[in-house]
């Protein structure tokens, strides 16, 4: 299941650019977002009917948008209709056809699609959720622009909610390890010495996404997070005593994001070469 932004007229006569059907494509291409870069969501027409009918839990589907691929040899480009026979006589350019990409994810409160996130929010969704399996987090090294590239290879997430007199915290606890994939013009020099601060780094961005999701989701007020949901499962008489208002209280909730990735080797990356 899936949505798309604009008319529906539009969305029905886009056009798959490598497979042969698009529904196919569009199942791809959210396939290879939710197993390679952890910036898409796979929502069935059960997990939409268990977040329309479980209190504390949102629904969550990824976000699809049309565009018309820039490559020139795209097969769903078009050209001229014909070769021109003269420099003064040319046939029209037909439109240009367009067709998918993954551009986060769509919102629902209640049974209403209300707003948006984008792939870097999403990923930080997939994060607390749990259900990222890998993907890259660049950040910026000794630099206001990001030149280092850090991919994960496993994140796993827990949360634990907590009650502190009449404040209510969820706790969240990431960790994962990964490899540094990239890095531009040799920024890193001595890796057995800058390799702590790096780790820093990139869980201080892992903690950014994911602490921007959350500020998103409760300028919403929709718990897509779920949790409601835990703590009604963990802590029920308590979610008792909140359930009718747990959609004007949930925006004032503390959420705290703790990240421990691991940056186990330095992957490729190495140092440019020098031309003497």
């Amino acid at each position: 299941l899936a949505v798309c932004d604009g008319r529906a007229a539009d969305a029905l006569q886009a056009q798959p650019e490598f497979e042969s059907m698009i529904s196919t494509e569009i199942e791809q291409i959210i396939s290879q977002n939710i197993h390679w870069a952890s910036k898409a969501v796979g929502t069935d027409l059960l997990q939409v009917k268990q977040g329309l009918i479980i209190p504390g839990r949102e629904v969550v589907v990824p976000y699809m948008k049309l565009f018309c691929p820039p490559e020139q040899g795209s097969p769903i480009r078009q050209g001229t209709t014909q070769e021109t026979t003269s420099e003064n006589s040319q046939e029209p350019s037909l439109p240009n056809q367009k067709t998918f990409c993954i551009a986060g994810a769509g919102v629902f409160l209640g049974d209403r699609l209300i707003d948006w996130i984008n792939e870097e929010e999403t990923q930080g969704y997939v994060l607390i959720k749990n259900k990222a399996r890998g993907g890259v987090i660049p950040v910026a090294y000794n630099d206001t622009r990001k030149n280092v590239s850090f991919v994960f290879r496993t994140a796993k997430a827990r949360i634990k909610p907590i009650l502190d007199g009449d404040k209510l915290v969820f706790d969240v606890r990431l960790k994962g390890h990964g490899e540094m994939l990239e890095q531009d013009h040799g920024v890193i020099h001595d890796f057995s010495t800058e390799l702590p601060n790096l780790e820093k780094l990139v869980n201080q961005e892992i903690e950014r996404r994911c602490l921007n999701t959350v500020r998103k989701s409760q300028e919403l007020k929709s718990d897509i997070f779920g949790f409601g949901d835990l703590l009604h499962r963990l802590q029920p008489d308590i979610w008792r005593e909140i359930a009718d208002r747990w959609n004007e209280i949930y925006p004032t909730v503390t959420v705290n994001v703790t990240a421990d990735f691991v940056v186990e080797h330095i992957g490729l990356t190495s140092l440019p070469l020098e031309v003497k």
